[in-house]
């Protein structure tokens, strides 16, 4: 139970209006049912369950890996329930059971004994003891006969259109690993919460926290050659086992739908010990850090992690200073240097008027010989000396194409990265725009380096190899969008580190411009069917907080 002082630090930490928001989000999902009235309304319809089982896709075996431990009956009931009512047929369940208690092991004979596609070993008849969550998932994995396995958990759900969705992307043969969305039930299964609307692959979110989770299928010959799970990360298993897939492998596809329902549990391991969960999680992202030659140290900061990099190499980095006039620039520029900003080699003044400044920041970009360039607007002002250092490490990689921190006004955000795309009001909309910062917002994001759609001009890292000309298609900040999408499209990813933080002022022209018409209309004949692969198509677009697009009578809408 909260303290009166814990609540008061909640309420000091993300603001009241936050806190009231968040508190009747949460409690209306639970009593007055909102998001699981949405979701029924996404279900599939008869007619379409028909269709899908009537054509299945050509996706061969499909098995299920299940690890057992004294699993409430009826809690495995209704998951072996959830199996038999699956759309696509062509599967089987893999149950390594490690229970003592007689009724858990009394329902899967009764199963397996029903329908041969539940296949049952259990520990003791082979003599051997419970291995923990990542021996037993080991061992079901073993049991797999299937190209591709699917982890799932004992307790949870799945809807019927889970192995079918699952088969169609498989079946399309260039994949090694599919995800999919989900959400939570109570514990009674009665009702909905808590829908998590994934990004695509997004290696810099996966490293901050594993996003991915349920429902997941991955080549079975993938899954032995990097070792399966790990005991000794017992508690985050599958973040370490899929940082370390992800290492193999970037043919991950995700399937843009509810397809897991990950029951509610007060003795979930999640729930008992989330320090411990956090702390498995620190090391197998120090661990995975390390093999991919960018080793860093993480820690534990308010219920998130914190990565700090090493820089694995000297790099010379040019601070960009882009100004209406030279004397804006140079006083900005002054300023900057009256902090003694960690590695930077030198600054250059930027002049750019209204209409110019595009072909200003290219000039600048062509004269710098630095490794790296950071594009700063004359009103952006760094509020720490680390500020440089904290996106250097992560433009320093080969696959970051751009790296933006957290800018502020006040202690709310004024950018924070862009969700982008046809689908997105005025093509483009800061993420979790005026939110405190300290808040976390959605699952916690802003408070974690993740990837994003697209970033401001105002503040741009991009190394000079990875850097291109802006076009000049647009006039004002739709021209750094454009150039965003034009680096995604290379495969670059985008950063956005919450550990680079400055303040913005109302002056600064790149972050008022987005609602220009006709740079917009020139943004979307240029990219007319572009989607974000960092913002799910299933959230809003008029605000891009996160939030559910409104479904009624099977449209929807973003009212």
């Amino acid at each position: 139970m909260q303290t009166i002082s814990q609540i008061v630090q909640y309420f000091q930490v993300h603001g009241v209006s936050y806190t009231l928001r968040h508190a009747v989000e949460k409690e209306s999902e639970r009593y007055l049912r909102t998001w699981d009235r949405q979701f029924h309304r996404m279900e599939c319809t008869q007619e379409e369950l028909s269709f899908q089982k009537h054509h299945p896709p050509k996706a061969g075996l499909l098995s299920i890996a299940i690890p057992v431990y004294n699993t409430h009956p009826h809690f495995l009931e209704e998951l072996l329930e959830s199996l038999k009512g699956q759309t696509y047929e062509e599967w089987e369940a893999c149950l390594y059971d490690a229970s003592t208690k007689e009724e858990t092991i009394k329902v899967l004979d009764r199963y397996a004994k029903a329908d041969p596609r539940f296949q049952v070993v259990h520990a003791r008849d082979l003599g051997r003891e419970n291995e923990g969550i990542s021996g037993n998932t080991n061992r079901a994995m073993e049991m797999c006969s299937g190209t591709f396995l699917i982890l799932s958990d004992h307790d949870d759900v799945l809807p019927p259109w889970a192995l079918y969705e699952m088969a169609k992307k498989i079946g399309e043969g260039k994949w090694d690993v599919v995800y999919t969305d989900e959400d939570k039930i109570t514990e009674d299964g009665r009702v909905h919460t808590d829908a998590h609307w994934k990004p695509d692959l997004s290696p810099d979110s996966l490293r901050s926290a594993n996003y991915m989770c349920h429902l997941l299928a991955v080549r079975k010959s993938l899954a032995m050659e990097v070792g399966g799970e790990r005991a000794s990360f017992d508690g985050s298993q599958d973040h370490d086992f899929f940082l370390r897939l992800m290492e193999k492998t970037d043919r991950f596809a995700h399937i843009p739908r509810i397809c897991y329902h990950w029951r509610s549990l007060s003795t979930s391991m999640s729930h008992l010990n989330l320090m411990r969960c956090l702390d498995a999680s620190r090391r197998a992202v120090e661990e995975h850090a390390a093999r991919i030659g960018y080793p860093c140290h993480a820690e534990v900061e308010d219920a998130t992690l914190r990565l700090v990099y090493d820089i694995v190499r000297p790099m010379t980095v040019d601070v960009l200073v882009v100004g209406e006039t030279q004397a804006e620039a140079e006083r900005a520029i002054a300023a900057l240097q009256k902090m003694h900003l960690m590695d930077v080699t030198g600054y250059s003044a930027v002049t750019a008027p209204k209409g110019q400044r595009w072909a200003a920041m290219n000039q600048a970009a062509l004269k710098s010989k630095a490794d790296v360039l950071l594009f700063l607007d004359a009103h952006v002002h760094p509020q720490h000396a680390s500020f440089v250092r904290e996106m250097l490490m992560y433009a320093q990689r080969e696959d970051v194409g751009g790296v933006t921190g957290a800018l502020l006004s006040g202690t709310r955000i004024r950018h924070a990265g862009f969700a982008v795309g046809s689908g997105i009001r005025h093509f483009a909309q800061c993420i979790q725009y005026h939110l405190p910062l300290k808040a976390g917002g959605w699952h916690l994001l802003a408070r974690q380096s993740h990837n994003v759609g697209a970033l401001s001009g105002a503040c741009l890292m991009v190394r000079r190899d990875a850097f291109r000309p802006f076009d000049g298609v647009c006039r004002d900040g739709m021209e750094a969008v454009d150039w965003s999408i034009r680096q995604i499209e290379s495969g670059y990813h985008l950063v956005y580190t919450p550990h680079a933080v400055a303040q913005v002022g109302n002056r600064c022209r790149e972050l008022l411009v987005l609602r220009d018409r006709q740079d917009e209309a020139a943004i979307r004949k240029r990219h007319p069917d572009y989607l974000d692969p960092c913002w799910n198509p299933n959230l809003r677009g008029n605000k891009t907080d996160y939030r559910t697009k409104h479904i009624k009578k099977g449209k929807r809408t973003d009212e």
